[in-house]
């Protein structure tokens, strides 16, 4: 089983440290923790309770630093885990398997590294990835030892994605991958298809091509010319299931763009006719912003430090978290009164 848990990044201001706070979505008791090396102002990707994990969304060079449980000596806290990915032009997203490694899918190049791992390691290379529009990866899922990827285009041209699968005992390093000799999907939805939710007009063709996961992360397509506005990472959880004639997955995302992020639930779905997704629906639910997270860390002055939305993300952990003190607490003093 896989646990989500939501992160969000502070840079010192008045202080030399950094922080990141984080919380669970059943609870709203925050842990603070101390990142091993500061980040630059980037996107937030997928990390670990251990790892926050963050690249540039524009120009490719994902990177991680190991979360701490007490701060150590600022700003020489130590250095950044790499993941052997070379800078590269395009998009980039992460998905943490159970073993300590991470799927990499990097610009032309998909990557199965655990961090610190030497550059030009074995990896995945994808060719294709402009012919139909320009695309850039949104979303890795895994059902087993299937992986899956997909490739989609962003903005409000080409309505055009493919797909790659692998099997993660063996996966495809030796020669590269032709993307159009596989199998490729379009719509006919709008684009954007509600902007305030940060969702493309791929969403509902996720829970239709990605497989029986056990999770899929994802992240959309699209990006602002400075290649930070209207950016979110979610991450789906369990096998997609039939709902009111669509085919849907349900988990957590972070929308980001407002200011501040916003941590929500959300259920997505819609209706493939062949390879054509001709419509798709949502339900999203707000559970808390960063503003509530950084306002519950009571062991720091939030005025030490810059919250900013675009360094939020998802920790994933395959471990059942710990119950926060605080309910702990409270199921005590309920039982012995």
């Amino acid at each position: 089983m896989i646990f989500p848990m939501f992160a969000v990044y502070g840079i010192g201001q008045s202080v030399d440290g950094h922080v990141v706070v984080v919380r669970q979505p059943s609870a709203p008791a925050v842990e603070v923790k101390f990142p091993a090396a500061l980040s630059p102002l980037q996107l937030g990707l997928h990390g670990r309770p251990d790892l926050f994990v963050f690249g540039d969304p524009v120009q490719v060079v994902p990177n991680a630093t190991a979360l701490l449980a007490a701060d150590t000596d600022p700003p020489d806290q130590g250095e950044m885990l790499a993941f052997g990915v070379a800078p590269d032009n395009g998009a980039s997203l992460v998905m943490p398997l159970d073993d300590g490694r991470f799927v990499v899918a990097a610009g032309i190049f998909i990557y199965i590294n655990a961090p610190e791992a030497e550059e030009g390691g074995q990896r995945i290379q994808v060719a294709g990835l402009s012919a139909g529009g320009v695309h850039n990866v949104v979303a890795i899922s895994r059902g087993g030892s299937t992986i899956r990827v997909l490739y989609a285009t962003r903005g409000n041209g080409a309505k055009h994605a493919y797909l790659l699968s692998f099997d993660l005992g063996s996966p495809p390093f030796s020669t590269p991958v032709d993307l159009t000799a596989g199998p490729q999907y379009t719509a006919t939805v709008d684009w954007p298809y509600v902007q305030a939710d940060k969702y493309n007009w791929y969403t509902g063709l996720l829970p239709h091509v990605m497989g029986a996961f056990d999770y899929c992360v994802f992240r959309n397509a699209d990006r602002s010319s400075d290649g930070t506005s209207f950016l979110f990472v979610g991450v789906a959880i369990g096998a997609p299931f039939a709902d009111g004639g669509q085919v849907k997955m349900s988990g957590y995302q972070v929308a980001r763009g407002s200011g501040e992020a916003s941590f929500d639930t959300f259920t997505a779905g819609g209706t493939l006719a062949g390879t054509v997704l001709i419509a798709q629906d949502f339900v999203s639910s707000p559970i808390c912003t960063s503003t509530d997270m950084v306002g519950a860390a009571t062991s720091i002055n939030p005025d030490d430090y810059y919250f900013d939305e675009l360094v939020s993300t998802l920790l994933l952990s395959f471990e059942t978290p710990p119950v926060p003190v605080f309910w702990t607490n409270m199921r005590q003093a309920v039982e012995t009164v």
